[in-house]
Parts: structure tokens; sequence; C-alpha cells
């Protein structure tokens, strides 16, 4: 606090997108609070607010500094920058690219700093960025299957694993499932049987009404005190295509690079329509529409000036278009893992590695980054 008071004075703002509060004073209040409990990013309109905010703060004078962080991870830090300088920048055409060169300053793996479901937003940033408008169109998520067994079960010990006979069981899997920040419904009640190897696919009859951001958590039922978390996949669903949804274990936190999953081990979303009343403008959303124009300035003017540099030199302009397939994408990103015992929530709560001992309560909690 004494630097940055003594450097930059009332001239910066840090940006706390921890999920923990502290003292504020120190930094003469000077801190802005991010929150998004239990979730590996903002949602996705949250998320161009947010880079906004920080680009017309730092726009207001030049002498204004901005400071963003989270904890040890810098995940969600990372992210953030990513997109806001592909928001604030010409130089980038897609957060990936703005990912990278953050990750090379910092010399780190820009291939595992990020969580999947992170990658997947940063990527429906490049395509907002690049032209499509996101749509309120309401689905119902009538199904989720996992396809591959998982055994969780294997964390613990001989003695410990539940088994049905000869036959020891793999997991006992349920889900919980998030909309647009609040707890909707669990599978816990309804539908919870044991798995075995041999089983290879398991669905689960969901038929819950989804709009916009949603989380899907997956978790091991072992007994009644002992739950573990197995996945998570965080998904909007403007993005959804065809009514069908298909994420591999790459694109998954938690079973990424996770051998209690195997390496085919894929989730399948399946929707229909919703069939509800609405109103026909609730198709257009103000904030929508009104990025989208400025979106569509941001490309107009990338296209001009890559064509004035192409003017200084021989040959045709060649302008990369992230919605082309042929695009080259990151990989998916490396889940990291904590060690630390948490409480159930009925928040997303913590997403901490198979195995962790925790119980089911409604008592909201708070998600702990991996590392943080």
């Amino acid at each position: 606090a004494t630097y940055l008071n003594t450097k930059f004075g009332n001239n910066y703002l840090i940006y706390n997108v921890s999920e923990h509060h502290y003292n504020t004073e120190p930094f003469k209040n000077q801190v802005i609070d991010y929150v998004f409990p239990g979730y590996p990013c903002a949602a996705l309109d949250a998320l161009f607010i947010m880079c906004k905010e920080i680009e017309t703060f730092l726009e207001t004078d030049p002498r204004h500094v901005a400071f963003v962080h989270c904890q040890a991870s810098k995940s969600r830090s990372i992210m953030l920058l990513a997109a806001l300088l592909t928001v604030q920048s010409p130089e980038y055409y897609h957060p990936e690219e703005a990912l990278n060169s953050i990750c090379n300053v910092l010399e780190i793996d820009a291939d595992s700093i990020l969580f999947p479901s992170q990658k997947r937003y940063l990527g429906y940033m490049g395509h907002i960025l690049n032209g499509f408008v996101p749509r309120y169109a309401p689905l119902v998520l009538e199904r989720v299957v996992i396809n591959g067994i998982p055994d969780m079960e294997s964390y613990f010990s001989p003695k410990e694993r539940v088994s049905e006979g000869a036959r020891v069981m793999s997991c006992k899997p349920y889900i919980q499932l998030f909309r647009n920040g609040k707890f909707s419904y669990s599978s816990l009640d309804h539908q919870l049987q044991p798995l075995f190897e041999a089983d290879l696919s398991y669905s689960f009859k969901v038929g819950q009404k989804v709009e916009n951001d949603v989380l899907i958590r997956c978790r091991h039922y072992h007994d009644l005190d002992t739950r573990i978390s197995m996945f998570r996949v965080f998904f909007h669903t403007s993005f959804v295509t065809n009514n069908y949804l298909r994420v591999g274990k790459h694109q998954i936190d938690g079973a990424k690079d996770n051998d209690k999953f195997p390496n085919t081990f894929f989730v399948d979303f399946i929707f229909s329509d919703w069939e509800g009343e609405r109103d026909p403008e609730e198709n257009k959303d103000p904030l929508w529409e009104s990025i989208h124009r400025k979106c569509q300035e941001r490309i107009d003017q990338k296209k001009v000036a890559t064509l004035e540099e192409v003017d200084e030199e021989e040959g045709d302009p060649e302008i990369k278009d992230p919605l082309d397939p042929d695009y080259p994408v990151a990989p998916e990103a490396e889940f990291k893992i904590t060690d630390d015992e948490e409480e159930e929530t009925t928040t997303p709560g913590e997403f901490v590695e198979s195995g962790e001992k925790t119980q089911e309560t409604t008592t909201p909690g708070e998600f702990v980054e991996s590392g943080e």
C-alpha cells in the first residue's frame, strides 16, 4: 500500500476478483470488489461490463493505473486482463492472442494457467467481439449424460470402498444446476444409484429451464457424510446449437488431466426448446445490442488498420478471422486442484480434488480457486 500510495497517489484503482474481502483503508479505499462466488469467471455480460468499467477509468486520465488481482493461481486475473486487452487494444483480434502475450510477459504457460471453463468464456468473448450477438432464448435442459465412468472410489482405502457383492462401485454421482448465479436444482433427491465401470454411461433426467449462464457441478456420494467433487462445466446457452452440447475430458474442469476419468470421457447436454410464453422483445438485450454496435466499429477499424499496413508492403491483406473454423485455438487449460476441506454448499462452492470429504448443507459457501 505504501508503494502504491507513494507512486500513484489517488490515480490508481485495485480490482479484486479473489472473492476475499480485506481492509481497504491502507489503499485509500481505492479497491473495487468483483464478486462471483463459486464460479470460474464472471457471467458473460458481467465480463464485458467489468472490462468497460476498467477501460473507462483508464481513459479518463492518462495518469490512471489499474491493478487486477485474485490469489496464487492468477487464473481469474489473467483471464480478465486478456479480455480487457482484447476490448481495449486494436492489436488483438481474439482474447487467446492477448492471453498469450500476457503469459509471455509473465513467463508462464498459457496452455495451463486457465480452467477449461475460463478458456470457454474467452472463446465466447472472441466470437462476440467479432460480430456474434447473444440472444435471450430459454431452453429446457432435458438430460445430462456422462460417457465413461470415473473411478471416484479409488480415492478411498480398500476397506472404505463401497461394494455390492463382488463388484466394487466406481462412483455414485449426482448433479447440481446453477442458473444465473443461483442454485436451481439437484438430482440428489431424485436420482442416485451406484455406477460400475461396466456401465459405460449414465443419464441424468433434469427437465429444468435454463438461460444465459449455466453451471453444472457433478459430485460423488460416497456416504451420508462424505461427498466428492467430480467435475463442473460452465457455459452460456446462446452458444448451444441444435439443442445439443458436448464437452470432452480436456474441456471439463476437474476431469482434464485427472487419471480417475477415462481418456475417452465426455459429457452430453441434451436440450429442448422452451415452450413458455415470453415477450418477443426479450430476445433483444439492450446490453448486447450496444456491445454489438461497439464491436462492429472495432471490426471496421481493425480492417482499415490492416489494409493501411498492407498498403505499405506488397501483396494482399490477410485478415485473421476467429470465426473461421481454421482459426487456431489454443488447447484447453489444465485444471489445478487443492487439498483443502470444505463444507458442501448450494452455491457452486469449492471445486477441489476428488477425494475430499465434505458434507451436504444449505449454507452458502465460497468457491476457492485452485492454489488460491
